[in-house]
């Protein structure tokens, strides 16, 4: 079965939607959407300026995978591939797979 591919519009919602279920700071970080991939700039922090759990990233990449399999990640203070998450700081490197 094809995957449903969705308009522009709708991807920016389900992305906004899922932001905002995770609590993040969208004024942190920059994303924009294509017909073939979604991309994400900035840094990755929760509304109040928290960072977020290895494990919360973890979720929130999966469902944002959901939405398109082709995710580009570029945030200053996570590093994100297809085989890991890993968190990157000045005092501390946390990684999760």
């Amino acid at each position: 079965m094809k995957k449903r591919t969705f308009s522009r519009f709708e991807t920016n919602k389900k992305i906004k939607i899922i932001l905002c279920r995770h609590r993040v700071d969208t004024y942190s970080l920059c994303f924009h959407s294509y017909p073939s991939y979604i991309e994400f700039t900035g840094i990755l922090v929760k509304l109040d300026g928290s960072s977020l759990y290895p494990s919360e990233v973890k979720v929130l990449v999966n469902e944002l995978y959901a939405i398109s399999s082709l995710a580009h990640f570029n945030f200053s203070n996570w590093q994100i591939s297809a085989n890991a998450i890993k968190e990157i700081s000045n005092l501390k490197e946390t990684e999760i797979v």
